[in-house]
């Protein structure tokens, strides 16, 4: 497995330097107090080279010699099904609006991901919605679709 990391962390190291390059050269970086367009895309790409100077370090002094196949154990329907659920949220968001579409959403996720008794569920689920509404649209004013609740004034 250490040749394998080693050569994605190489990748991701060169990402992050072109994505650091390019924060650089060509937005404006601004200051801590004042941050520009590029200060979040600089900060992250410095993120992704930190980190992928670890694990190339940790495959390198790693003394592991395993072969192991790459994509060997994974479990394919857990992921695919998460991407489905997600393509269905967006396609939807429009027409639902945010909060009757983020319930669904998190509800199906609670159900078909790892599944939880649908008390846990519904209560979950309804505490994302109304923690993420406080917030966005509440607190920082964010203007979210209504769908079919924009007749109780939603």
């Amino acid at each position: 497995m250490t040749r394998h990391d080693k050569v994605s962390s190489l990748f991701w190291f060169s990402f992050g330097a072109f994505i650091i390059i390019y924060s650089i050269y060509y937005l404006e970086i601004g200051i801590l107090k004042d941050p520009g367009p590029g200060f979040f895309l600089l900060a992250s790409g410095i993120g992704v080279c930190l980190t992928s100077i670890m694990i190339f370090t940790k495959a390198v002094l790693s003394k592991e010699r395993e072969r192991m196949k790459i994509f060997g154990g994974i479990v394919w329907f857990k992921p695919v099904l998460v991407l489905a659920i997600l393509s269905f949220y967006i396609f939807f968001f429009r027409k639902l609006g945010f909060i009757l579409d983020t319930f669904l959403l998190m509800i199906l996720l609670f159900k078909c991901v790892e599944p939880q008794s649908w008390t846990i569920a519904i209560l979950y689920s309804f505490l994302t919605v109304l923690v993420t509404w406080l917030i966005f649209g509440y607190w920082f004013e964010v203007q979210f679709p209504a769908g079919p609740l924009s007749i109780v004034g939603f």
